[in-house]
């Protein structure tokens, strides 16, 4: 009776551990379950290289678990052997070669790029003038600037007069007489609002010519006059002027010159400079814009002179 007391308080216990011990080993692995890891800063195991990848393994400070993780390969060093030369127009280039200093793996094996030749860019033509030499067209390299194809010079055209006495390139005054030949000569009156801009001043041979004036109605005036004793006609200036004689503008071009005359333009629909003394060596500057038309108010000619307007016959006969 004793023994079969006994083997039932053995059986008692032996279940009772066996109880136990499952519930120990049931928290344990709840706790693993649910452990918020908290890892290491790891160790590295293999370290990792340029041709082959590392390996660290971390472990959980709670329950200790472990983990690893694979390292990236490194970076090649590289090494240089040749560097890459650009090809041009006539030489060929190549491709760099290199290898890396650690593995020595070639990294790139030199490869020679052709040469790519001239690209030709025209040079255009420069027409010649009367007067200004000319280029013929011509080419360069696009790439090294290279003259391909040499621009010839073109010798400069020169004039050639048309039958009213200008060029009939550049329609510049080349004879001033044939020109003006089929103009007729009027009449300067006072008062006349005239568009007409070329006017004659016949000189006198006896006379020294002295303060010769054309008055405008906007205040400005024509003045010639020589300071020679001599009436010699290359000696006389004609000018622009304020009737205050203290501002004036540039001498007008007396464009034609013959034995007894001057004839000269009045810039009729033009804008003009001219200065006002301020001081015996200072002046202002200014501009003056005339009117395609102006009024004569006032003639004053000493005796043996006279001014003529030139204009087409048909101007003169309206």
């Amino acid at each position: 009776m004793a023994r079969k007391n006994n083997g039932i308080l053995s059986f008692l216990f032996g279940f009772l551990f066996v109880v136990l011990a499952f519930g120990v080993l049931a928290s344990l692995f709840a706790r693993l379950d649910t452990c918020e890891h908290e890892w290491d800063d790891g160790v590295v195991k293999t370290e990792a290289t340029c041709t082959s990848a590392g390996r660290i393994e971390y472990e959980c400070e709670l329950c200790g678990e472990t983990k690893t993780k694979k390292l990236p390969l490194l970076e090649h060093i590289v090494v240089v052997e040749e560097a890459a030369v650009e090809p041009t127009c006539t030489t060929p280039g190549w491709t760099e070669s290199s290898y890396c200093e650690v593995c020595n793996v070639v990294l790139s094996i030199k490869t020679e790029i052709a040469a790519f030749g001239h690209s030709a860019k025209v040079l255009p033509a420069v027409a010649a003038t009367c007067t200004e030499s000319g280029l013929t067209s011509g080419e360069e390299c696009l790439h090294c600037g290279l003259i391909l194809k040499v621009q010839e010079t073109v010798e400069p055209t020169g004039h050639f007069v048309d039958t009213n006495g200008y060029c009939s390139n550049c329609s510049i005054l080349l004879d001033y007489e044939l020109a003006v030949a089929g103009l007729e000569e009027t009449d300067v009156v006072v008062g006349e609002s005239v568009a007409g801009n070329l006017y004659r001043l016949y000189i006198s041979e006896t006379t020294n010519v002295h303060n010769i004036f054309i008055n405008f109605d906007n205040g400005w005036r024509i003045g010639a006059w020589s300071n020679m004793i001599s009436n010699s006609n290359s000696s006389i200036t004609v000018h622009l002027q304020s009737e205050s004689s203290v501002g004036y503008g540039s001498s007008l071009e007396n464009i034609f010159r013959s034995e007894g005359y001057i004839d000269f333009y009045i810039p009729l629909g033009e804008t003009i400079s001219y200065r006002k003394m301020t001081g015996p060596d200072s002046y202002d500057e200014y501009t003056m814009t005339f009117d395609d038309t102006i009024t004569i108010s006032g003639l004053e000619m000493p005796e043996g002179f006279s001014i003529k307007r030139l204009v087409a016959p048909q101007e003169n006969e309206g």
